[in-house]
């Protein structure tokens, strides 16, 4: 019985028919540039895909997203909130531009800002599960802990998914017993997703071998933004474990 395509393969086999229809469509490189950066960590031809696409048109939002997280891959930290922002001038009433922009700011510790741009994505949709994340992660990020945990299960409540959000406020909380709960049934689950979430509760709660494990399946399994995991605040205890400097470097990151 033949294999059939995922959904990812079929877009990608998709742009490149549309490319070889017409060369100047800037949503046919995007797609290819996502494929890059995400699964293939193909830094330098996603980079000239997406360049392509801004060429193209320089105002689609989605290509200024993609590039936003190429600069941030090399730790280029300014220019990165620089393209988050442009996609908001573009698309200034799309939640999903806005929670992103507070998305990085959480990841990179900026906890008030990251407040600030959940609670616009909210003013959009009150009920939008990313900015509800972001919220919590803000929240928690400034030692709010119960406002964090509610912002997660509030989350959780509409869309199922991403426990392990709630597991690490549970964790910064000192709540270990509850955080160690979520971290058992992601466990059990031990999906592609659940190892980002196994290795941040992880390393949140101290227990670096775990942490370092999980991290290691996720490298396995190609999850989507391990090459993003050296500048995520919640792996500074393990930013000077050689087992978590080898794992980046394996992953060739951009300048």
């Amino acid at each position: 019985m033949p294999v059939v395509p995922d959904a990812q393969d079929r877009s990608i086999a998709y742009a490149h028919q549309a490319l070889a229809l017409d060369s100047n469509l800037a949503e046919a490189y995007v797609v290819l540039a996502a494929r890059l950066l995400y699964t293939d960590w193909d830094f330098a031809a996603s980079e000239r895909y997406l360049k392509r696409a801004m060429d193209l048109n320089p105002n689609l939002a989605i290509a200024h997203y993609h590039f936003g997280w190429f600069m941030m891959a090399g730790n280029n930290v300014d220019e990165a909130i620089a393209e988050f922002k442009r996609t908001i001038e573009i698309d200034p009433i799309n939640p999903f531009y806005t929670y992103n922009l507070g998305g990085l700011y959480a990841w990179i510790g900026r906890y008030e800002e990251a407040l600030t741009e959940a609670r616009k994505s909210l003013e959009l949709n009150p009920n939008y599960p990313p900015g509800l994340h972001v919220l919590g992660k803000a929240y928690a990020g400034l030692g709010r802990y119960d406002e964090a945990i509610e912002a997660h299960k509030k989350g959780l409540a509409i869309s199922p998914g991403g426990e392990h959000r709630l597991g690490i406020a549970y964790a910064l909380s000192g709540q270990r017993d509850k955080a160690l709960e979520i971290a058992a049934g992601l466990e059990k689950i031990n999906n592609k997703w659940s190892t980002w979430g196994l290795s941040e509760i992880y390393a949140v709660l101290g227990e670096n071998d775990k942490a370092i494990y999980w991290i290691e399946e996720a490298f396995k399994r190609r999850l989507d933004f391990v090459p993003w995991f050296n500048y995520n605040t919640y792996f500074e205890p393990l930013y000077d474990d050689p087992r978590f400097q080898e794992i980046i470097q394996r992953l060739n990151l951009p300048e």
